[in-house]
Order: C-alpha cells, then structure tokens, then sequence
C-alpha cells in the first residue's frame, strides 16, 4: 500500500481534488513514522516521540517524503490553508531536523501574497546548494505562482530562473534522437 499513495496523490491532484491529495499525504507521513518504529528497538509510549524523532532525523527525508510533501504543499497552496502549510514546516522541522524554506514560501502563496514568495524562492534559488529535487520543486512553484499572476512581465523576469541550465535551447532535440527515431 505503501507504494501506491504517490500516484494515487497524482491522480486526485490532475483531477482537483486536492483535499483527497492532503488525506492521502498525511497517511503515507504516518505510515512511514509506523516503519521506523516498527523498525526500531522497542520502546513504551512515554519514548515514543522521543525516539521516533531519533529515528526520523537519523534516517534523513528520502525522496518518497520529499515528493509527498510537495505534492501536499502545492494541493494546499490551491486550497489556500496557509497555516497548514506552516504545520508542515514546523513537522519537518522537529522530525527530520531540516528548514525547509521554500515550504514558508509555499505559505506566503497559499495566503495571497505571491510576489514575496516568488521573490523568496528566486532567492533560494540562487542562493543555497539545493538538491536537485528541491530545486525542481521551487521551480514548480515559481511557475505555479506565476500562473495565478497573469503578468507578463513577472513571466519574463523569472524566466532565467525557470530554467534549469539558461545555456541549452529548451527547444533543440538531443544529440542522437534524429538516429533512433528513424531507426524505429
């Protein structure tokens, strides 16, 4: 079951049901939080919480978390529930032990204002060593919130920004397609 809520997540949030989105993420945080302990030693209820963010901060947040975490933030972000988003900023703070900063700027779009949290992702962008999945999501969002600006002129200000290498033509074929798209 595990392996079936983040497409099950893609497919209720293609579809707009973003509060199904938020049901199912929430189960998937829980189910992984019941395989660490389980995986853990034994520990009575008082330790729980203890060892559990022992546990979470030691394992580090893998690419399933990551992945479910955005698909959460950016389903809150269309239902406007910034305060839920920053209760996943505060969760990931105290279980994994990670800031997530485009997750406050995630917050700033959910509560209308979006050229700050355009500002802070381009910020963030430029200015921290990102793993790769995090930059893709900021990237995300920024397209995300220039969706709901209509501007023009915000779209050409971010554009070096939206593009992940701003010196490949994001239009050209890659070097050997013409080859095995003739062979087939």
């Amino acid at each position: 079951l595990l392996r079936l809520y983040l497409p099950m997540m893609a497919v209720a949030y293609t579809n707009n049901n973003y509060a199904q989105v938020v049901r199912l993420g929430a189960c998937l945080l829980k189910d992984i939080e019941k395989r660490l302990i389980a995986n853990g030693n034994n520990v009575t209820p008082r330790e729980k919480s203890l060892n559990l963010m022992l546990l979470l901060a030691r394992a580090g947040m893998d690419s399933m978390v990551h992945t479910c975490l955005s698909w959460m933030v950016k389903a809150l972000i269309e239902l406007g529930r910034s305060q839920v988003i920053m209760g996943l900023y505060t969760w990931t703070e105290k279980y994994y032990g990670q800031r997530f900063d485009w997750v406050k700027c995630s917050a700033e779009m959910a509560s209308g204002r979006i050229e700050t949290a355009l500002c802070g992702l381009q910020k963030l962008l430029h200015g921290a060593d990102l793993p790769e999945n995090v930059q893709k999501t900021c990237r995300q969002l920024i397209i995300m919130g220039l969706e709901m600006l209509r501007n023009p002129d915000e779209i050409s200000r971010f554009r070096p920004v939206i593009q992940e290498d701003s010196t490949t033509n994001p239009d050209a074929l890659p070097e050997g397609f013409e080859e095995i798209a003739w062979k087939r």
